[in-house]
């Protein structure tokens, strides 16, 4: 009994020793353990380089735990990912670096859920899933690093050493280490938060633009980046700790006066201070700079000035060129102010923006009243529209045009040259129009003087076969109207006598009528023109404007040549050119005129002709000289001429061309000396016209009324005459041979429907005498008649009659279409 007591004593004895040996050896490990806790916390806590921090915790819990690895994930700021920055033991240089979302994985399940996670002997669950460890399984144990409060990351054991498993034991150790590290991993976050902006606040510092020194309570220089030091001529390192006032060296540039001490003003006031215009910084090594900006506090956490922060930049070429700007917007202004030209800049809605001071001496209008009217505010409609539609034209298509402009102002209509050009956008959009107008009034005039003075050279030159012409025929009328005054001729022969002093008669008429259109002075207005048909009309001309050596051949398309321009241009320009070809053939020759229609060349295609392709050509040729090549790059110059003293203007061509222009053509010359010179006129066709053929089948028929008419002339056998036309017509006619008798008929007869009257007559003219018939009857139509048109009578009422004009002598059935046309016009309200 004894012996047995005996054996169980000694074996709770041997249990008891190998519990305390047991017991002893986890106090040696613990002790081993909080040894190593010891030293890394108080070697870490004499680091703050995050990496080397997280590099030394990762080495000493993989010790402490004996992990196979140990990883250190941190999680940001967001709590959103979570990024492996340290990592020791198996796979570790393939993990660190390496970032996931925090609901990936076992470590983003201890950082979302705050809690360890362990998974080894004795585990029952992983993640909160029932997982049942055994052996042979990895082992895991993971803590999380919380510092005040706040989950920062992880310690991350993965496989215990040897292939055993993490116990309660090595958790509860891993979450003491973690406890311990823990604010020092913060801290080194913090610190290296603190040094990347410290780095960032000086990068910046040193990449801005601007110069920045900064200054204590005192004034003393506390930093500086480098444009401050490039600017002061000083390196921080000299200036640090030195006045504020040694250093930034400042005088106003006006007043030659030291620039306020910024510092105190800022110190005082706290408000920001800006330096003033015209501030000059003089530099270390005497340099001088125009600078700007201001100085502002800088205060703490407690809102109390500790300093100041001075802001500055160079601008001396700022200035310079700001200088030169005024300099040049003073002399753009001066341009403007002291031009003879009308200028002006309108937006795209044509509201004025600017003008200069000859528009506004001309209208009478300043700027400032200007500026947002448009012309419908400032002309009449009719002359409003014109100007919009070229406008338009500037903007739609973004080309500059040319084009003449008449406005009214002062003495009456002035002619204007106008240069219309866009202003385009940063996108190339035209949002507004800039025109320069010339007044080319008196040039005009001196213009069609020359004209004038080249129409009566050809005259003169005319003038000896008209007479020859007319002599003859004149002599045909004679000698048929005395054998009519025969009694003893049948009536046969006395028929025979009447046609041909008709046609004799007929033949005068013509040449007359020849004679005056060339030689009168027209207005400018375009209408649709056949243009084989006018040449067709001044044949005669153009045969006694060459000598009889010259051999005029016509090749005249058939077809419908219709050109919209001033017809009496037009022959201006024919008649030029034949005397230009006359000229270069002294000795004789051939001189050839053709029409016909054409289509435009590309080597001519400019943006002015951009909307035109059909064209109607006109060629003179001659067999003459020819001109050398110099001579063509002059030939459209005014007033140059190769002509003798004397002989020539040197407008003739330069006039054609202007004609072509004005009508929106060109003119081509091609010549060789020795072989003749052939020039080209081409004119856009126009697309739309009457056809003048079926318009006179048409008025075979004469026109005919019952109106009453009123017809004053002061030769007394037309006056007959066109009384007994008009009576037969069926109107009804009263007569009168000056103005006093036309008024008195005017003032007693009621009813009166038109005023058939001429214009040259002894006392009162026909165009006074209209706007006196208007006075008294507004109602009354206007028919002028006469055999010039040229006597210079000024006034809107020859503008308003102008175009009521029959020209003498006249045929029966103009005189019938004429009449029925005016009075069918309606009466135009103003």
């Amino acid at each position: 009994m004894s012996n047995n007591k005996s054996t169980e004593t000694q074996k709770s004895i041997s249990q008891l020793e190998e519990e305390c040996a047991s017991l002893k050896s986890k106090l040696v490990q613990q002790a081993i353990e909080f040894d190593i806790i010891n030293d890394v916390v108080h070697e870490i806590s004499q680091v703050l380089d995050l990496k080397k921090i997280l590099d030394l915790v990762a080495l000493r819990a993989q010790e402490i735990i004996q992990a196979d690895s140990l990883f250190i994930p941190i999680i940001n700021k967001e709590h959103t990912h979570y990024t492996y920055m340290a990592a020791v033991g198996k796979n570790a240089d393939t993990i660190i670096g390496h970032t996931f979302a925090t609901n990936v994985g076992m470590c983003g399940w201890v950082l979302s859920n705050e809690e360890t996670l362990y998974f080894g002997e004795c585990s029952t669950e992983l993640m909160g899933r029932e997982t049942l460890w055994e052996r042979g399984m990895e082992s895991v144990l993971l803590v999380p690093l919380k510092s005040r409060g706040k989950i920062v990351g992880g310690l991350s054991g993965l496989g215990k050493n040897g292939g055993d498993s993490f116990t309660p034991g090595d958790e509860k150790i891993l979450q003491l280490f973690a406890g311990h590290i823990s604010i020092a991993i913060e801290n080194a976050f913090i610190f290296n938060e603190l040094t990347l902006e410290k780095e960032r606040a000086e990068t910046t510092l040193k990449s801005i633009g601007d110069a920045v020194i900064t200054t204590d309570q005192s004034g003393l220089i506390t930093r500086m980046n480098p444009i401050a030091e490039r600017l002061t001529g000083w390196k921080e390192t000299e200036a640090l700790k030195l006045p504020l006032a040694d250093i930034f060296n400042i005088y106003n540039f006006n007043t030659q006066q030291p620039g306020e001490n910024l510092v105190a003003k800022v110190m005082q006031t706290g408000d920001i201070i800006g330096l003033e215009n015209h501030t000059v910084l003089k530099s270390r090594d005497d340099h001088e700079y125009q600078i700007t900006d201001s100085a502002a506090p800088i205060y703490d956490e407690k809102m109390n000035i500790q300093g100041v922060i001075l802001v500055f930049r160079d601008i001396t070429e700022e200035h310079r060129l700001q200088n030169d700007l005024t300099v040049n917007q003073k002399r753009l202004q001066s341009i403007l102010d002291n031009s003879p030209a009308v200028i002006y800049i309108k937006d795209s809605e044509g509201r004025y923006q600017l003008i200069n001071k000859q528009f506004e001496k001309l209208f009478n209008i300043s700027m400032d009243k200007i500026a947002g009217l448009t012309d419908y505010d400032l002309f009449p409609q009719e002359l409003a529209d014109i100007y919009r539609e070229n406008d338009l034209n500037v903007l739609n298509n973004k080309h500059p045009i040319e084009v003449e402009e008449v406005a009214s102002y002062g003495d009456g209509m002035h002619r204007y040259l106008s240069v219309k050009f866009p202003l385009l956008d940063n996108d190339s959009h035209a949002n507004a129009i800039c025109g320069i107008s010339t007044d080319i009034t008196e040039h005009r005039k001196t213009e069609e003087a020359l004209r004038r003075s080249q129409k009566m050279d050809a005259i003169g030159q005319l003038s000896g076969g008209i007479a020859h012409d007319f002599n003859n025929q004149l002599g045909v009328i004679s000698g048929y109207l005395e054998m009519i005054s025969m009694h003893d001729i049948d009536n046969d022969f006395r028929e025979q006598c009447l046609t041909a002093a008709s046609t004799a008669t007929q033949r005068c008429i013509d040449l007359t009528r020849q004679l005056l259109s060339f030689s009168r002075k027209q207005t400018h207005t375009t209408e649709n023109v056949n243009i084989t048909e006018s040449i067709s009309d001044i044949a005669t001309v153009i045969a006694r404007s060459v000598t009889p050596s010259i051999k005029v051949k016509y090749e005249l398309s058939n077809d419908v040549c219709i050109a919209n321009v001033d017809n009496g241009e037009f022959q201006d320009a024919i008649i030029n050119l034949i005397l230009n070809a006359k000229d270069a053939m002294p000795s004789g020759g051939l001189l050839v005129i053709k029409s016909e229609l054409a289509q435009l060349d590309d080597e001519l295609l400019t943006p002015q002709h951009e909307n035109s392709t059909n064209y109607v050509l006109v060629t003179i040729e001659d067999s003459g000289e020819g001109m050398s090549k110099e001579t063509l790059e002059h030939v459209f110059e005014p007033f140059f001429t190769t002509k003798p003293v004397g002989r020539g203007t040197g407008l003739g061509l330069a006039m054609v061309y202007g004609f072509a222009n004005r009508h929106k053509g060109f003119v081509k010359i091609y010549s060789e000396p020795g072989v003749g010179t052939s020039i080209k006129l081409y004119m856009p066709k126009s697309e739309s016209f009457e056809d003048k053929d079926i318009k006179e089948q048409e008025n075979k028929i004469l026109a005919s009324g019952t109106e009453t008419i009123l017809v004053v002339d002061d030769e007394e056998q037309l006056l007959h005459l066109t009384q007994t036309s008009l009576s037969r017509l069926g109107y009804k006619i009263f007569t009168a041979s000056n103005a006093k008798q036309a008024l008195h008929i005017l003032s007693k007869e009621k009813g009166i429907n038109l005023l058939f009257s001429d214009i040259v007559m002894p006392g009162m003219n026909g165009y006074e005498l209209a706007k006196k018939a208007k006075e008294m009857d507004p109602e009354i139509k206007i028919l002028m008649t006469s055999g010039f048109t040229s006597e210079n009578i000024q006034g809107n009422i020859e503008q308003e009659h102008a175009k009521n004009l029959l020209n003498k002598p006249y045929r029966q059935k103009d005189l019938a279409q004429k009449v029925r046309d005016t009075l069918d016009e309606k009466i135009k309200t103003k």
